[in-house]
């Protein structure tokens, strides 16, 4: 949610992935992540809409209208015409290439989660003859895992 000038516009990530309830009508709006929030404020559940994630919906505090405008989603131009072997190559050497930019001429180390990016900065250090000091911190709690950091 933006407030701005009067105007509340409300959005969600456009893929998708979490979901954004509303309630409007002219007395005011009412959002929240889960649909129990809602409720819990004495909405009926047939009053509460899911925000579809290609819609803002604008409601201005002044004069209560509500608006809403379509957004288009990700238009990527021109379309990609490698093959997947290329893409990838293509990728690997990028990589390869941001990360002897950034990688000092004397011992480093890496701050190791094991999540994506700090796994992927790893793999490719070593594989380049490179050899960081990973570190990485575990909670002394059970559900606590460090194999993907100990795998690597």
């Amino acid at each position: 949610a933006y407030w701005n000038n009067d105007q509340v516009i409300l959005a969600r990530d456009i893929l998708g992935e979490k979901p954004l309830f509303t309630h409007l009508d002219k007395d005011g709006i009412a959002f929240a992540s889960e649909k129990k929030a809602l409720i819990a404020l004495g909405l009926k559940e047939e009053e509460i809409r899911e925000l579809n994630p290609r819609h803002l919906v604008m409601f201005d505090m002044k004069t209560r209208a509500i608006t809403t405008q379509q957004r288009s989603f990700f238009e990527i131009l021109p379309e990609h015409i490698e093959s997947v072997e290329v893409i990838k190559q293509k990728t690997k050497t990028l990589l390869e290439e941001a990360i002897k930019k950034r990688i000092p001429d004397k011992p480093f180390g890496i701050l190791f989660s094991g999540g994506i990016d700090s796994t992927t900065l790893a793999f490719f250090a070593k594989k380049m003859g490179l050899n960081p000091i990973c570190y990485t911190a575990v909670l002394d709690e059970e559900g606590s895992n460090m194999t993907p950091a100990e795998d690597l």
